[in-house]
Formats: C-alpha cells, structure tokens, sequence
C-alpha cells in the first residue's frame, strides 16, 4: 500500500497503547478521588454526630433554664437561652 509502512504501523500502535494506558491512569485515578471523597463524607459525618453528643450533654449539665449557665453553653456553642435543637 502507498504510503503505509510497517513504521507508521508501530508507530500508530504504539500511540494507541500510550492512549490506552493513560485513558486508564485517568480512570483509576477518578476512582480513587471518589473514594477519598467518601472517606471524607463518612469522618465529617462522625465528627458531626461527636460534636452533637457533646452538645446535647452539655444542654443536660448546663440547662438553658438557669442563666447562669449562660457563659458555659456558650462555649459549647450551643443557645443560651434555648435548649439544644434536635
């Protein structure tokens, strides 16, 4: 055939694999961030629940109902004049 050669031929197959290989890389590499992310959702999601246990038990030790629990609630950022939301 004209003007095809055996080196266009490698040439051409060996820019395929090149496609191929980083087509994977990048599809790999998407599926690790994803999981990353969900690793991420999972501990914020942790970290949430902790942080709502410890209000809620600071809204039991220190109730709204009494001011002077004021100033500790409020480090707890929780309502100082209102109980906890739920």
């Amino acid at each position: 055939m004209r003007g095809l050669t055996t080196d266009k031929i490698a040439a051409a197959r060996a820019a395929l694999d090149a496609w191929n290989s980083a087509d994977d890389d990048q599809r790999k590499a998407a599926e690790d961030q994803g999981k990353r992310l969900e690793d991420l959702r999972a501990k914020v999601d942790k970290v949430n629940t902790a942080r709502r246990e410890i209000q809620l038990a600071a809204d039991t030790c220190w109730p709204h109902t009494d001011s002077a629990n004021a100033p500790v609630r409020r480090a707890f950022e929780i309502p100082a004049n209102k109980p906890v939301a739920r």
